[in-house]
């Protein structure tokens, strides 16, 4: 096997994004109606179908942008920015590639392929300025997504809804963020990842080297709001959950299908508990939902409650006790199964 070879199969890897397939909202729940993967790639390398979704290598150019659409965070970067200290303060760097001609830390294919997700693990890391050089992002087809500086904005408007300290946006020229980061201290010598191993080996030649693990790769998610203040009603949120207490007819489906416990039920099961903080975005709840009684506003604001009352009762058709909301309670006096299915009907029946 030819040194060219084994540099054109590390450039192939290098090019495709690693999927966690449990992460998936479509492992969750077939019927899912997520595409962000497919609409955010500026070059239809994700494919789906009935039975599959994946990703085509030939296409696929790494870019990285369907990294920060998935709210799940299944698709996973073997790059993030590269947190350094700089007089007392810390510094996430990052630079797009077209900006950034030659391989050093933080450098990313683009750094619109930061989304919500990383950008609150770098806050929770103490990150206070995000140092960014792109190239003309006008010109460049990756640069038809939403834009990093658009997001950083909308992010410190909740930071500031509970009074935290905003996270600043400092572009600079290629010449300024390579003088700055050269100043900057990293606090300890960085672990080589799988994927940055390999554009060393496309740039220079194949060479032996150990498996590494990457930043976060066995984490859980977690959720952007997760480990903020409680904000008062009102407020911006990154994502609010609802549900329509008249639609709704108490199936209990959000709640079991939410992989974050965004909507749960209080311990006596007399109430809907709405978690904003814990809430991603996903809309597995909303696609689960035969009642379109559930719904997820993106950067909506704090509902002045989270509580939707229940109240238990007795299925005239069955015998059957169940639970819906108050608001519903002039509608029948069916369980949801009696009242789809006709309570006069046998819902079993004995043939001799």
């Amino acid at each position: 096997m030819g040194l060219d070879h084994l540099v054109d199969k590390a450039a192939t890897a290098w090019r495709v994004p690693d999927v966690d397939a449990d992460r998936c909202v479509h492992s969750q729940l077939e019927t899912a109606t997520c595409r962000a993967c497919l609409e955010a790639c500026p070059r239809d390398a994700w494919v789906m179908d009935d039975d599959m979704l994946g990703i085509d290598v030939e296409a696929c150019d790494g870019c990285g942008l369907c990294v920060p659409v998935c709210s799940e965070g299944a698709v996973l970067p073997d790059y993030h920015p590269d947190i350094r200290q700089w007089r007392g303060e810390t510094l996430a760097f990052a630079s797009c590639e077209y900006a950034i001609d030659h391989p050093v830390s933080g450098r990313l294919p683009c750094v619109h392929g930061i989304g919500l997700n990383e950008l609150m693990r770098l806050r929770r890391r103490g990150v206070s300025r995000l140092i960014v050089s792109h190239g003309d992002c006008d010109a460049c087809s990756r640069g038809r997504v939403r834009r990093l500086d658009s997001l950083v904005v909308d992010v410190n408007q909740v930071l500031s809804g509970r009074s935290l300290r905003n996270m600043m946006w400092v572009p600079l020229g290629a010449a300024d963020w390579l003088s700055l980061y050269a100043k900057a201290d990293d606090g300890a010598q960085p672990a080589l990842s799988r994927r940055n191993f390999l554009r060393k080996a496309t740039a220079t030649a194949v060479e032996h080297a150990a498996p590494q693990v990457r930043d976060d790769e066995t984490a859980e998610l977690v959720p952007p709001g997760r480990g903020m203040p409680e904000a008062s009603a009102g407020a911006p949120a990154f994502f609010v959950p609802g549900i329509d207490a008249v639609r709704c007819n108490g199936c209990d489906a959000c709640v079991r299908i939410c992989p974050h416990e965004a909507i749960g039920l209080t311990d006596g099961q007399d109430a809907y508990v709405l978690d904003v903080a814990a809430c991603t975005g996903c809309r597995l709840c909303v696609d689960v939902c035969d009642q379109d009684a559930v719904h997820v506003e993106s950067w909506g604001s704090v509902p002045s409650s989270a509580i939707v009352p229940l109240r238990t009762r007795r299925c005239t058709g069955c015998g059957a006790g169940f639970h819906e909301p108050l608001e519903r309670l002039g509608e029948g006096s069916l369980c949801r199964i009696c009242d789809q299915a006709g309570h006069f009907r046998n819902l079993f029946q004995v043939m001799n």
